[in-house]
């Protein structure tokens, strides 16, 4: 269901909960429409900045270190931009009379990943298959989540 649906959905039953974050629930106003909040706490937005290979490698080497580096600095200031709209989000929904929020329990969490775990295996798989390093991709992204003390569910 597309994002602009899930308020009317909620309100006329439809839907009984949606997977969205704080800061969605802001922007559609979901929060009118919704009292309870689990919170799951994964990540619900990507954004990648990305260049041919080909003419990246045609850059001289302080060329490709500054685009580096600049792809670093700028993709910490997107992720803290979004960790705030979600901040502000949480704390506009819990403003609001009769809202209410609890995060998803450690139980629940080890049955979450063990859904999570064949999926991921299976995307990994017939990526790898085409022979695309799919397998060090997810490894590589999961170091950088526990870099940043992320917990990861599969």
């Amino acid at each position: 269901m597309a994002v602009p649906d899930i308020y009317s959905a909620l309100e006329k039953g439809i839907l009984d909960g949606a997977f969205i974050g704080y800061s969605a629930m802001n922007v559609f106003k979901i929060r009118e429409v919704t009292k309870y909040s689990m919170e799951f706490n994964l990540t619900y937005s990507s954004f990648a900045y990305a260049i041919n290979r080909s003419v990246y490698e045609k850059f001289p080497e302080e060329i490709r270190t500054t685009i580096d580096e600049l792809a670093q600095k700028y993709r910490e200031i997107e992720a803290a931009k979004h960790d705030e709209w979600d901040r502000k989000g949480k704390q506009d929904f819990l403003a609001m009379e009769g809202r209410e929020a609890y995060p998803v329990p450690e139980a629940d969490w080890l049955e979450i990943s063990k859904i999570f775990k064949p999926i991921a295996e299976d995307w990994i798989s017939k990526r790898e298959a085409k022979g695309l390093p799919a397998r060090k991709l997810i490894e590589d992204m999961k170091s950088t989540f526990k870099k940043y003390g992320v917990t990861i569910v599969w």
